[in-house]
């Protein structure tokens, strides 16, 4: 399995995917990449950086002749208690790869200010939730 994840990881960070937070894991005997997609709300935040649409994401698997079972775009409401389990979440999901150490502050509270000024889902609970989306992708 490692062998084919590099050899996965290899072809797409190839195309310039190297700023793509994507996961790859194993699940009842099938291999998983789960990607993030440029439309996404979490992702708009970020005028689409480090993520790529659909499309692109075919002709990458296309280009490099990567076999591929099936795809699903997952769709999901993220609720979050407070402020401080948003940020515990964009530190693990969503900081660019190539992010310097002195610039993760930086970048979860202009994240999180960015939230705000778009808005998200309030129901007067002090929750904030909004909408998450994502391609999985299930590997030959």
């Amino acid at each position: 399995m490692v062998l084919f994840f590099s050899f996965i990881s290899i072809n797409l960070f190839s195309l310039n995917m190297d700023l793509i937070n994507s996961h790859y894991y194993e699940k009842d005997g099938r291999n998983y990449l789960s990607l993030p997609l440029a439309d996404s709300y979490e992702y708009q935040i970020l005028n689409g950086e480090g993520a790529l649409r659909l499309e692109e994401y075919k002709q990458i698997f296309i280009q490099k002749e990567i076999s591929v079972y099936a795809t699903e775009i997952q769709r999901k409401l993220m609720v979050f208690d407070n402020e401080d389990s948003l940020r515990q979440w964009i530190l693990s999901e969503m900081l660019p790869i190539n992010i310097e150490k002195e610039n993760i502050d930086q970048f979860v509270n202009d994240y999180i200010n960015a939230v705000k000024e778009r808005g998200y889902l309030d129901f007067g609970d002090g929750k904030i939730r909004f909408p998450r989306k994502k391609l999985l992708v299930i590997l030959d």
